[in-house]
């Protein structure tokens, strides 16, 4: 009868103690780095230290594979390259929204290229 309890309490002072560094909802995150972020701005990142925080805020329309040189699908679920190489057709993933509930589409998609190659677009 004492192992049995022996048992019990054991289990139940591990169950307690397992969740007392549990986060609530609205903790705040701490992220150890060894740098800081120069940028946020995903289309203007050129340093390690934004690259990283980038890669947990934003996602691409593709991505490597972990660990791997290889590409892989992410917001775009395939694309097919022109016969010349200039273009590239993506089809999105259905059903993505923005942080804000507005929908991820082909719109959203030009707007972020346009900002990034058009010196004269106000978000470039």
């Amino acid at each position: 009868m004492k192992s049995k309890l022996f048992v019990v309490l054991l289990l139940t002072v591990g169950l307690v103690f397992s969740v007392v560094g549990a986060a609530s909802a609205g903790s705040t995150l701490v992220f150890g780095s060894s740098g800081d972020a120069v940028r946020l701005d995903p289309a203007d990142v050129t340093d390690g230290e934004s690259i990283q925080r980038m890669d947990n805020i934003f996602e691409g329309l593709v991505e490597y594979e972990a660990g791997s040189v290889l590409i892989q699908p992410c917001l775009a679920t395939s694309w097919e390259p022109s016969a010349d190489g200039t273009e590239i057709v993506f089809n999105l993933r259905k059903g993505v929204k923005f942080h804000d509930g507005t929908d991820f589409n082909a719109d959203a998609v030009v707007f972020s290229f346009a900002r990034q190659y058009d010196s004269t677009h106000p978000y470039n």
